[in-house]
């Protein structure tokens, strides 16, 4: 395959890989499989990608190092993940997080470059009749507000994700009563929680700054039981959400002119043992928008 440069910077917007790591994709490094995902990036023309919280303050300095010479010796980036149970944990329990999480904020978010710093709601769903919507988001909102001002003063803002469990206003409601908060779009996950994907993005957008770029093949399936709504992966641009629109809306619409992270989450079709082509596919849809 020739080399492929994304765009980069063109508008903005810093093109990543999110995930998933299928192992044709971590072959570049079998000793270190951060840096096979940093090699990978270089590759394929990619400029960011994630690191979870867990995985990197775990690293010994050497290791570290080796990371954060790479990135800059490479113009990359990467967006440390990082979320809790702010629902479900006491005061202190959160206050003990909070802290752990802003120290190491702080020490690795210049050495990963990060442009923006990921999140998620892990509070269950808005179906699960747990507890009302609206206290699930005042309970997070209390629990992210310390960490989202902190993420603000690093340059490199807190998002949250619609991760398949409420819907884009119930986000919206959160970002709006948590100052310095924003979101991380993934476009797929309209589909698994039952919203329209383009009234959604058209919600989304003066709050993003982050996107999981992620397409599906999607249909309703009445003759099992229970009837459900069946999602299959999809190389980007080829599936049914509306990633061309979405993409314009993006543009017109984001909160940021200088920062939109937008990240591949590319799911390979069932059946399919063939990431590299589902990459280069979509490689040439993104190029064509």
């Amino acid at each position: 395959m020739k080399e492929i440069k994304l765009l980069r910077n063109d508008r903005g917007i810093t093109w990543g890989y999110g995930m998933p790591w299928y192992e044709q994709f971590m072959s570049l490094d079998k000793d270190d499989r951060l840096i096979a995902k940093l090699k990978f990036l270089k590759k394929y023309g990619f400029k960011t990608t994630n690191f979870m919280f867990g995985e990197i303050v775990s690293v010994s300095q050497e290791r570290l190092d080796k990371i954060a010479q790479y990135i800059h010796d490479n113009d990359l980036s990467v967006n440390i993940h990082v979320s809790f149970d702010y629902v479900h944990s006491t005061e202190d329990e959160i206050k003990a997080h909070n802290d752990k999480a802003i120290k190491e904020l702080y020490r690795l978010t210049p050495l990963l470059r990060s442009e923006i710093t990921h999140t998620g709601a892990n509070a269950g769903h808005r179906f699960d009749d747990e507890m009302p919507v609206e206290e699930k988001m005042q309970r997070l909102s209390k629990g992210l507000a310390p960490v989202a001002v902190e993420c603000a003063k690093m340059g490199a803002h807190l998002c949250i994700e619609n991760h398949a469990d409420f819907y884009v206003s119930d986000y919206i409601e959160l970002i709006k009563s948590t100052p310095n908060l924003y979101l991380f779009l993934d476009t797929g996950n309209t589909y698994f929680i039952g919203e329209k994907p383009l009234p959604a993005f058209i919600e989304a957008a003066p709050y993003t700054i982050g996107v999981h770029f992620k397409d599906h093949k999607v249909r309703p399936v009445y003759d099992a039981r229970p009837i459900h709504f069946e999602i299959d992966g999809s190389p980007l641009g080829y599936g049914h959400v509306p990633l061309r629109e979405c993409y314009k809306i993006m543009l017109q619409n984001r909160p940021m002119l200088d920062k939109l992270v937008i990240q591949f989450e590319m799911i390979v079709p069932y059946g399919s043992n063939d990431p590299i082509n589902c990459l280069e596919k979509s490689i040439e849809f993104v190029n064509s928008l």
